[in-house]
């Protein structure tokens, strides 16, 4: 009688004890062990908000839809170092399993965190995708933050077991950047891919000649990402099976201060088909000007479509008039962190960086309230280093804070917030910008909620930006402001540019005399009128 693993799916001969494709041990039933299974629930209840209970669906709807397409992907392997010394050291085969079911599913973990998917599992370490099949801008960048967390954690985990184990756990992680074509759908958040050329075996490879403990990545992922991360270089490696050498860099850190991913270095090109959209934008903060009172400009489109450049050309306009911009990213990654796009709001508006003390913080946090609300500081400035995590500086306060129930210290966050935002108003008209709202926390999205009622009567336009308003509470939201503010709402849906316009593009980025036709077009038609994916063929 064959077993299925209910892991990945992969029906197994009768005498089988591990799974002949992901590689966890099998019962008769063909049920996993309690330690191994990454099952559905089990992950909707771990990973709660920082990927949102539907993860399964999407990948799987997105996988459908991706089927059988070019993909450009991140690759990551990761294994733990000196498996044969761990295993002769723990000398004990169900606990050296046990540690290695631990470690892997922590990984998993991570790369679910930031909306990779686990390829396969590998005995002691897995193979994970990025930008497939979610499609994601910034897939790179989200492939080497899992890789640190990864790094992180197993540091907690070995910290945790030092004593018990008597020497330290560590892993190597290897990242190469390519196309894939996208396969069939498997369960429990498996997917399967066949890549396009060396770029699965070149990530292995590279995974491979990393040391222990460090994160290694190619010369390609390493271009993508290089302003956002701070690497070191290492001798050219001489991989197995690979002619020439090959350039790679170690991971050591995110950058204090990042910069731009976006862009063919050394190029610029004007923005393309989204005159009528950037007009509708002028002509809302225009009007709001004159009138004095607020308006709404949803603006949308997929992945890769525009909006970063709609917005940063809109903000170059904004930048010559007397407005105050306050601005909010919503980041994948902090999806499980309360209103963070306000919170981010106000680091921004503060000038605070990582490398900013709390004390400072602080420091600066209430000297802005004080000159914003001096006559209110005690209404807003609790509730406000409440949010942000910050030590409250009234200790009297802080005991009053302590009785409030949860409702009522969000109902005084929402009114510090709006009251703060406000004032800003009051000094000079607020242009809000509010991106990637798709990837915003439950909070974020209702503390937004909150605040359409100050557009009525105040100066303020908030411009929310995301990849849909179709769905969920950001379709509440659109409604309610659109019902609100009628003509002073926008629908700005940002479409695929024409070929027409993707030409003009192409020759804006890259003018290269005599270029055969049939690849020019070629490389248009593969990009589908997507600026961004026109942008990364032309850098491979």
């Amino acid at each position: 009688m064959s077993i299925q693993c209910r892991n990945c799916g992969f029906v197994n001969p009768s005498n089988m004890r591990f799974c002949g494709s992901c590689g966890l041990r099998l019962l008769a039933t063909g049920i996993l062990p309690a330690i191994e299974p990454i099952a559905e629930q089990e992950v909707t209840n771990q990973l709660g908000e920082l990927v949102g209970a539907d993860l399964l669906d999407r990948f799987r709807q997105a996988g459908l839809e991706a089927a059988g397409q070019h993909r450009p992907v991140t690759v990551l392997f990761v294994d733990l170092s000196g498996y044969t010394l761990l295993s002769e050291k723990i000398n004990d085969a169900e606990k050296m399993y046990e540690l290695v079911q631990r470690c892997t599913k922590m990984f998993a973990n991570d790369v679910y965190k930031y909306d990779g998917i686990v390829d396969k599992f590998t005995g002691d370490g897995l193979m994970a995708l990025f930008g497939a099949p979610i499609a994601h801008e910034n897939s790179t960048e989200l492939a080497i933050r899992a890789a640190l967390d990864m790094q992180t954690d197993l540091e907690k985990l070995s910290a945790e077991l030092k004593e018990q184990l008597g020497f330290e756990i560590k892993a190597h992680i290897g990242l190469h950047s390519g196309s894939v074509i996208v396969g069939g759908v498997g369960s429990n958040m498996m997917m399967n891919y066949t890549a396009i050329g060396d770029v699965v075996n070149l990530a292995s490879r590279i995974e491979s000649a990393a040391s222990s403990g460090m994160i290694l990545v190619s010369e390609v992922v390493y271009k993508k990402v290089r302003t956002l991360f701070d690497f070191e270089a290492v001798p050219p490696l001489q991989l197995k099976g690979v002619s020439q050498p090959v350039i790679a860099h170690s991971v050591l850190r995110t950058k204090i201060k990042p910069g731009s991913m976006r862009g063919i270095e050394g190029l610029y090109a004007p923005m393309v088909g989204r005159d009528g959209e950037l007009i509708r934008l002028h002509q809302a903060v225009n009007s709001m000007n004159s009138e004095k009172l607020g308006r709404f400009s949803a603006v949308s489109g997929e992945a890769g479509i525009g909006k970063s450049r709609l917005i940063s050309e809109f903000k170059s306009f904004v930048s010559q008039l007397p407005m105050q911009v306050l601005e909010g990213y919503s980041l994948i990654y902090r999806k499980g962190v309360s209103y963070w796009i306000f919170q981010d709001m106000i680091l921004r508006l503060l000038e605070v960086d990582a490398d900013t003390p709390p004390i400072e913080f602080q420091a600066r946090l209430r000297k802005h309230v004080i000159s914003l609300l001096p006559k209110r500081v005690d209404d807003v400035l609790p509730y406000l280093e409440q949010m942000l995590s910050l030590p409250l500086s009234n200790p009297e306060t802080a005991k009053r804070i302590n009785y409030l129930a949860a409702e009522q210290l969000r109902q005084q966050i929402f009114l510090a917030v709006r009251d703060l935002i406000l004032a800003e108003a009051q000094q000079k008209p607020v242009v809000l910008i509010l991106e990637d709202l798709h990837w915003a926390d439950s909070g974020s999205l209702e503390l937004l909620d909150f605040l359409l009622e100050s557009l009525v009567k105040n100066p303020i336009v908030i411009v929310a930006v995301s990849r849909t308003f179709a769905d969920g509470k950001l379709a509440e939201i659109t409604k309610r402001a659109s019902d609100l503010l009628r003509l002073r709402y926008t629908d700005l849906s940002l479409k695929s540019l024409s070929p027409d316009q993707s030409d003009r593009l192409f020759s804006q980025l890259l003018a290269i005399q005599n270029m055969p036709e049939a690849l020019r077009s070629h490389i248009i038609q593969r990009a589908s009128g997507i600026p961004l994916y026109l942008e990364e063929i032309l850098r491979m």
